[in-house]
């Protein structure tokens, strides 16, 4: 499901034709994703999205049936801007002539600057996750494409880790990054938080431990 053009079955977003709707429905998607950095997705109410937009709360309705169809269009725009920055950033062209450790701190860099970014919206997908157990939110795929991506960048361009990594212990030590990173959002038990960028070398050096690589304080 495209964000302009939904799933025809999809009868909670209503299709955009116009190039006037579109702007409008980006108004609505950016208000939406600003809001849940502040506002707990289970007390967010559509007025507040509406007003947000600058928009009447009719106009929202006619846009999408509830604020889980809001959500899901918000987690498809995320997704894609996370597919995009993978790309870029967490390639062979990043990684090459970095030693292991400095590429695995490069690659823990970048998970935490995005899920920094996008707080608000993985306290509302735990949310709902929470009232739907089935739910599958994309950012698990998106999340399974970084730790694949990531290893391949790394062995094509490293020796030692190579030489060293599993993809088995690297996928544990992924899991092991982002399951920290969600927790520093969600619980935020300490001793770091995700606004602290120590907690990248801390999980670098962990990320090495676990992978067997050598590793030296950052």
């Amino acid at each position: 499901m495209s964000i302009t053009e939904p799933d025809d079955d999809d009868e909670r977003v209503m299709p955009v034709r116009q190039q006037r709707s579109m702007v409008r429905q980006q108004a609505i998607l950016h208000a939406g994703r600003d809001l849940l950095q502040k506002v707990p997705f289970d007390t967010l109410r559509m007025e507040q999205i509406a007003n947000e937009a600058n928009c009447s709360v009719g106009t929202l309705y006619q846009r999408f049936k509830d604020k889980d169809a809001l959500l899901d269009v918000i987690m498809e725009e995320v997704v894609a801007e996370l597919d995009d920055l993978v790309t870029e950033e967490v390639s062979s062209h990043r990684i090459r002539g970095l030693s292991a450790q400095v590429g695995i701190w490069h690659v823990v860099s970048v998970a935490r600057g995005f899920l920094l970014a996008n707080q608000g919206l993985l306290r509302a997908i735990i949310a709902r996750q929470l009232r739907q157990s089935d739910a599958i939110s994309p950012l698990q795929q998106a999340g399974a494409r970084v730790v694949s991506v990531s290893f391949e960048a790394l062995s094509e361009c490293n020796d030692d880790f190579r030489a060293t990594v599993t993809p088995e212990n690297y996928q544990l030590a992924l899991q092991m990054v982002i399951g920290t990173l969600n927790n520093a959002i969600i619980s935020r038990p300490g001793p770091y938080q995700i606004e602290d960028a120590a907690i990248v070398d801390q999980l670098t050096l962990a990320v090495c431990r676990i992978t067997g690589l050598p590793v030296s304080q950052p």
